[in-house]
C-alpha cells in the first residue's frame, strides 16, 4: 500500500515538476536570471561630450548627463548579409590619420563567423585612395579578430591578431603610432603588437568609417573596398575614436569602465558612437552617421560579463 502511495504521489506531481523544469530552463535561455540586465538603462544619448567653443574644439571640454556607465538600452545588430552603418568622410575622422597616431575602440559579439572573404567590424575606407582602408578591425575564418593597418605607398599592411568565439562580448582597441607599433587588445588586455614603418595619412585625402561592412561610402552605395562586399554577423556598441594611441593602462581603464563607459581621454576624443538605438555622433564633433537595416536590439546582454 506505502509503494502505492508513493508511485501515486509520483505520478501525480512528477509532471508539475518536469513543467517546473521545462519553465526555468526556458527563462535563463531567455536570459531573465542575467544580473546584467537588472537596473536602470541609459537612454540614447545619456551622457555625452560637451564642447563650449564647438566641433573640434577642446578648450573646457566635459562630459554632461549621467556617465556612470549604466548599461546602454540598446545595442546594434548586424545580420550578415544587408546591415551596414556610415559615418561619411570628413576632416575629424582624418584627424587621427594626419596625426599618425589613433587608437580605435568598440564592442562587438559575433553570431556567425564568416566561411570566406572577412567580416568588417570597424572598417576605415576611401574610395578615392588607391588603398581602401588604413585601418580596420575585422573577423577573418575561421574565428580571429585581426587589426590592421595598411601603408600608404603600396599594398603592405601590418596585421595582430588573436582568436575569439561566438555569442561572447569582446572589448576591442586597435593602437597605431607611426614608427612604433600597431597592437591589439581584447577586454583590457594586450593579445598581440607589432613594430612598424607604416603611416597612414595622404594629403588631400579624408576618410568615412563603416561599421559591420567594408562598402566604402554606404549610404551611396557605391562598391565595397578590399573585394565583396563583405559583412559582419552580430552585435556592436560603443565605438570610440581616439587622435592617439591610448596607453595600456588607458585601454584597460576603458575596459574596466563596461559595455556603457564613456571616453577615457577627452582631450583626443574624435568620435563616439553609443549604438544605443542610433548611429549619432556623442563626442560633440558632430560626426553622425546613418544605418540601413540595423536592427536595435533591446535584449543583447546574453554573453556579457561586467567587467
Amino acid at each position: 500500500m506505502r509503494a502505492q502511495s508513493a508511485m501515486e504521489y509520483l505520478t501525480t506531481y512528477g509532471w508539475a515538476l518536469v513543467v517546473i523544469v521545462v519553465v526555468v530552463i526556458s527563462l535563463i535561455s531567455l536570459n531573465v536570471f542575467n544580473v546584467n540586465g537588472i537596473g536602470p538603462k541609459a537612454q540614447p544619448g545619456a551622457c555625452q561630450v560637451q564642447r563650449p567653443y564647438g566641433s573640434g574644439t577642446v578648450q573646457f571640454i566635459n562630459l554632461i548627463g549621467t556617465c556612470n556607465g549604466e548599461l546602454p538600452q540598446f545595442a546594434a545588430y548586424f545580420n550578415g548579409n544587408t546591415a551596414v552603418g556610415n559615418v561619411p568622410a570628413s576632416s575629424t575622422l582624418t584627424t587621427p590619420f594626419s596625426s599618425n597616431a589613433i587608437t580605435l575602440s568598440g564592442w562587438f559579439k559575433v553570431y556567425k563567423m564568416p566561411a570566406s572573404g572577412f567580416a568588417p567590424v570597424l572598417y576605415f575606407g576611401s574610395t578615392g585612395a588607391s588603398y581602401c582602408s588604413p585601418a580596420d578591425l575585422q573577423i577573418n575564418p575561421p574565428s580571429t579578430i585581426y587589426a590592421q593597418v595598411q601603408q600608404i605607398a603600396g599594398s603592405n599592411s601590418v596585421s595582430v591578431y588573436n582568436s575569439v568565439l561566438t555569442n561572447t562580448w569582446y572589448n576591442a582597441a586597435l593602437t597605431f603610432t607611426s614608427n612604433g607599433a600597431i597592437s591589439l587588445y581584447l577586454n583590457g588586455q594586450l593579445a598581440n603588437t607589432v613594430s612598424t614603418t607604416a603611416y597612414l595619412d595622404t594629403p588631400g585625402q579624408v576618410y568615412n568609417l563603416d561599421f559591420g561592412s567594408n562598402l566604402g561610402t554606404a549610404s551611396s552605395g557605391s562598391s565595397a573596398c578590399g573585394g565583396g562586399p563583405y559583412y559582419f554577423n552580430g552585435t556592436m556598441a560603443n565605438v570610440q575614436l581616439y587622435n592617439t594611441a591610448l596607453s595600456a593602462n588607458d585601454i584597460t581603464a576603458l575596459y574596466q569602465e563596461g559595455i556603457g563607459g564613456a571616453p577615457i581621454d577627452l582631450q583626443h576624443i574624435q568620435g563616439w558612437w553609443q549604438l544605443n538605438q542610433n548611429i549619432n555622433d556623442y563626442s560633440g564633433n558632430l560626426e553622425n552617421g546613418t544605418t540601413a537595416n540595423v536592427v536595435w536590439l533591446a535584449n543583447w546582454q546574453s554573453g556579457y560579463t561586467t567587467p
